[in-house]
């Protein structure tokens, strides 16, 4: 999610949010709560945006990682910098709360490829089917 946000920061919130429940969506932007609760697992669904962040992954951030010359944590200095230049950056990513004892795929073609599997398995799915898929983000 921070390769994608240091691509197109607002595409790269469109695809946090399809990730994140619509609870939490609302939270994260001042929205009225009511109807909604906190243990609903349905993601945020804004059909238009589902076609912008299938467009995001397909034309940018594939292309991208397919052509990174070296892993993911090289390119950000290492695990620890890369936390700390996370944790530098104040903004919808904070709801991520990454730490240095996580296990981060790094490799951009293993990333490139959970995109692909994402983009397809999920977002089109949920798109084809008008119904939102169940957020895979927990908070």
């Amino acid at each position: 999610m921070y390769y994608a946000k240091q691509l197109n920061e607002a595409r790269a919130k469109k695809l946090f949010y399809a990730t994140t429940r619509e609870y939490y969506y609302r939270v994260l932007n001042d929205l009225n709560t009511e109807g909604y609760s906190d243990v609903d697992d349905t993601a945020h669904y804004e059909p238009q945006d589902i076609i912008d962040v299938i467009k995001f992954i397909e034309d940018e951030l594939i292309p991208a990682l397919n052509a990174e010359p070296t892993n993911l944590l090289a390119k950000y200095g290492g695990m620890e910098n890369f936390v700390k230049l996370y944790e530098a950056e104040e903004n919808f990513l904070d709801a991520l709360g990454l730490n240095d004892n996580e296990y981060y795929v790094d490799e951009p073609e293993q990333v490139a490829y959970a995109l692909e599997v994402f983009k397809n398995e999920f977002l089109q799915k949920s798109l084809d089917s008008g119904i939102p898929m169940e957020s895979i983000l927990e908070h």
